[in-house]
C-alpha cells in the first residue's frame, strides 16, 4: 500500500534543500558546513532560488578564487625574489683605529745587499761583525743558487726556444724567483729588518715601543713588511679622538740598496733586484696599505707608495658594513683564514680570491705561484718559479745530445711555467667572469677605510726643523760599524743627502663619526603572510577561522566514512519475532507517538495521531517506509527508516 503525504514548502530553495537532505550523511554534513561557514559565496550557490542566481554566484566565486591566486602568485613571486633594502646612517661611535703595513720598496737590506754585491764579483765573501749563521746559510744559498741558475739555463736553451727561454730566465731571476728558490726563511733574513727601517713612532701623541707595536710579516715581492696594531697600545683599539697629533707618526729610512749597483763601476744586474713584470717594478721609497685590524695586507694590490724625502698624510674615514647573508643578499660569514705559515687573519673577500686563483694554478699547472699567499694544503708541491733538481748527466757542456729524460723534464718545467701564465691570462682577461666559480663574497661584517691623501717635502735643516736631524742623529748612531760605512760610501758626510732617503707617514682618524651601512629583508615571511591574508579576505572573505572551519568539515567527512567502513564490516543483527510483537504491542512510536505502526497481514499500516503538524514523505510498505517529521513547535527534522521485516 502506497500513499503520498502532502508536502509544504516555502520556496524553491526550501525545496532544493529537502530533496538534498534525503541524500546521504556526507551531503548532509556539507549542507551543515554551508549554512554555518563565515566563507563568503558558497551559503548563496546552494541558497539560490534560481538557476540564473545560482549560475551569477558560480561565476562570481569562480572569479574571486581566480583573482587570489593570480595575486598570490604576485606575492610569492616578490617573496621567492628574495629583495632586500640598505639602509645608511651615520653614527657617533669610538672609531677603531685601523692598522698600518708598511713595506720597504728595497726589499734587500744594504748590508746583504753589499754582501751580495761583492759575492757577484767574484771577491771572497769574508764574515763580518753583523753576520750570523742565518745570514751565512742565505749566503750560501744564494751562492748554490746562481751556479744551478747558470748552468741550468745553458742547457735549457738548447730545448727551449732562445726568446722562451729568455722570458723563463728573467722570471726566475725576479724577487719572486729569488724567493721560490732560495726559500721564505732565507729570503726573510736578507730583506729589510725592522730597526734599519722604523727611524721613530709615535702613537696618541706619545712614543711607541717599535719592538711590540710592529708584527713582521713576509711577503714574497717586498720581503719583510711590518703592521702596526693599535691593539697592542689601545685595550680596544678604538679611539675618539680625531687629528694628525693623535694618529700615528713615522719616520722611515728608505735607503736604497739599488744605489750600489749605481755608485761604482759595477755594473752587474744583481739578481733579485729586477722586475720580469713592468706592473710590479718598484721605485724608491716604502709601501704603505691601511686596512682592517686583524687582516692581512695584500702590498701589492693595495696600499700607497711613499717617495722618500716626503712627508705623506693620510686621513681615514671609517664605514661599518653589516651585510645579509643568503637567501636575500651574498656575503661570507668565515671568521679567518690560515695559511701554510700558520698565520690567522679574518677573512677579506681579496684573501679568498687569491686562495681560488692559487688552487685554480695548483690543479692546472701542478706548482705553487708564490705571488699569492701558500694555502693550508699546497700538498708540498714546487714553486712555479723554483728551478727542478735535474740529474748532473743533464748539465754536461760536451757535445753529445742530452738525454730523452732531460729533454723531457726541461720541456715539462717550461710548460709548467706558461700555465701559470695562462691561469692569470684566462682569468683576468680572456673571462673575466671565471673569478665568480670562486663563490667568493664580501664578508658579513666587516669595516672598511677610506683614506685622502696628501704629501709635502721633509723641511731642509734649519734652526726651526731640528728635530727631524736630531731624530736621523741618533738612528744613525745606532747603526753597526759596518751600516756606517756602507751609508757613508753611498752619502759621505752629507745630511741633507741621508735626509733625502727619509720619509715621514702621518695617519691619523679625519672624522670620528661611522657610516654604517645596514642590509635587510626587504620583504619577509611575515608580510608575505599578511598580504595573503589580505588577499583571502578581499576576494572571498576568508579568516583564519574560516580554514579551521574548513579543517572541522574534513574532519566530520573522515569520521563519517571511517564509521561506516566498521559498520559494513559487522554481521547485521537477526530480529525475532518477540522482538516485533515487542515492537508492535508498545505501539512503537519512533517519532515521539505521531505515528503509529499496526500489523495488517504480512503488511504494516500507519495512524498518525496529531493532526496539528505536518508529516511529509511517501510511505511503500512493500519496501520501506521512509518518513520525514517537521514539527512547528521545536523547529526539529526527524528521519526515521523502518526495514521490511519478512521473515517472521
Amino acid at each position: 500500500m502506497s500513499r503520498v503525504v502532502r508536502r509544504r514548502y516555502v520556496d524553491a530553495g526550501e525545496r532544493r534543500r529537502a530533496s538534498l537532505q534525503e541524500g546521504g550523511a556526507v551531503t548532509r554534513v556539507f549542507l551543515e558546513f554551508a549554512d554555518s561557514t563565515s566563507m563568503h559565496g558558497v551559503p548563496r550557490i546552494i541558497n539560490a532560488r534560481s538557476l540564473p542566481a545560482r549560475v551569477f554566484w558560480s561565476v562570481i566565486c569562480v572569479g574571486a578564487f581566480g583573482m587570489f591566486f593570480w595575486q598570490s602568485g604576485i606575492l610569492l613571486d616578490k617573496y621567492f625574489s628574495y629583495p632586500k633594502k640598505v639602509n645608511m646612517e651615520v653614527v657617533q661611535q669610538p672609531v677603531q683605529f685601523p692598522s698600518v703595513s708598511i713595506c720597504n720598496s728595497d726589499h734587500l737590506s744594504l748590508v746583504m745587499a753589499n754582501r751580495l754585491e761583492t759575492l757577484l764579483k767574484g771577491v771572497n765573501v769574508t764574515h763580518s761583525d753583523d753576520d750570523n749563521d742565518n745570514v751565512t746559510q742565505f749566503l750560501r744559498k744564494f751562492d748554490d743558487f746562481l751556479l744551478y741558475s747558470s748552468t741550468f739555463f745553458q742547457v735549457y736553451t738548447e730545448v727551449i726556444p732562445l726568446e722562451r727561454s729568455f722570458d723563463h730566465m728573467l722570471e726566475v731571476y725576479s724577487r719572486l724567483g729569488l724567493t721560490a728558490n732560495i726559500g721564505y726563511d732565507a729570503a726573510s733574513v736578507a730583506g729589510v729588518q725592522r730597526d734599519d727601517f722604523i727611524v721613530n713612532c709615535r702613537f696618541m701623541d706619545d712614543n711607541c715601543n717599535i719592538a711590540t707595536s710592529f708584527r713582521k710579516l713576509f711577503d714574497p715581492y717586498y720581503f719583510n713588511c711590518f703592521t702596526f696594531s693599535p691593539a697592542s697600545i689601545l685595550q680596544s683599539g678604538a679611539s675618539r679622538l680625531q687629528g694628525v697629533e693623535y694618529g700615528l707618526s713615522l719616520m722611515l729610512f728608505t735607503g736604497s740598496a739599488g744605489h750600489l749597483s749605481t755608485s761604482n763601476e759595477f755594473n752587474y744586474l744583481i739578481p733579485g733586484m729586477q722586475e720580469s713584470d713592468p706592473a710590479l717594478a718598484s721605485g724608491q721609497g716604502a709601501r704603505v696599505v691601511v686596512h682592517s685590524p686583524d687582516t692581512r695586507p695584500h702590498p701589492t694590490a693595495e696600499g700607497y707608495d711613499i717617495l722618500p724625502g716626503y712627508s705623506v698624510t693620510v686621513g681615514v674615514r671609517a664605514s661599518e658594513n653589516a651585510r645579509i647573508k643568503r637567501p636575500h643578499g651574498n656575503c661570507s660569514d668565515h671568521s679567518t683564514q690560515t695559511d701554510s705559515r700558520n698565520n690567522t687573519y679574518k677573512y677579506t673577500l681579496i684573501s679568498c680570491q687569491n686562495q681560488c686563483i692559487q688552487k685554480k694554478i695548483m690543479a692546472t699547472c701542478g706548482c705553487v705561484d708564490n705571488r699569492i699567499p701558500d694555502p693550508i694544503d699546497f700538498n708540498g708541491l714546487p714553486y712555479c718559479f723554483q728551478l727542478p733538481k735535474m740529474s748532473a748527466s743533464c748539465f754536461s757542456l760536451d757535445e753529445t745530445p742530452l738525454e730523452s729524460a732531460c729533454v723531457a723534464e726541461l720541456r715539462a718545467y717550461a710548460r709548467m711555467m706558461d700555465c701559470r701564465k695562462e691561469v692569470y691570462e684566462m682569468i683576468t682577461i680572456r673571462d673575466p667572469h671565471a673569478i665568480q666559480t670562486c663563490n667568493c663574497f664580501p664578508p658579513c661584517n666587516d669595516v672598511v677605510y677610506d683614506a685622502s691623501y696628501s704629501l709635502s717635502t721633509l723641511p731642509e735643516r734649519t734652526d726651526e726643523h731640528t728635530a727631524f736631524y736630531s731624530i736621523l742623529d741618533k738612528f744613525l748612531d745606532n747603526l753597526s760599524p759596518a751600516k756606517k760605512v756602507l751609508l757613508r760610501r753611498m752619502h759621505g758626510d752629507n745630511y741633507e743627502h741621508v735626509m733625502g732617503q727619509m720619509a715621514r707617514l702621518n695617519v691619523y682618524i679625519a672624522d670620528n663619526n661611522i657610516i654604517k651601512t645596514t642590509e635587510s629583508a626587504d620583504y619577509d615571511a611575515t608580510r608575505l603572510v599578511s598580504d595573503i591574508g589580505g588577499q583571502l579576505g578581499l576576494w572571498i572573505g576568508i579568516s583564519v577561522m574560516t580554514l579551521f572551519e574548513v579543517i572541522q568539515l574534513f574532519a566530520d567527512v573522515l569520521r563519517y566514512l571511517t564509521a561506516k567502513g566498521r559498520k559494513a564490516g559487522e554481521r547485521p543483527s537477526q530480529r525475532t519475532a518477540a522482538d516485533l510483537a515487542t515492537c508492535t504491542n508498545k505501539n512503537y512510536d519512533p517519532f515521539n507517538s505521531y505515528t503509529q505502526y499496526t500489523r495488517n497481514g504480512d503488511r504494516y499500516t500507519t495512524t498518525n495521531t496529531n493532526t496539528s503538524n505536518d508529516v511529509y514523505g511517501e510511505q511503500n510498505a512493500d519496501d520501506r517506509y521512509m518518513y520525514q517529521y517537521a514539527s512547528p513547535a521545536n523547529n526539529r527534522r526527524m528521519r526515521y527508516e523502518l526495514d521490511k521485516l519478512t521473515a517472521l
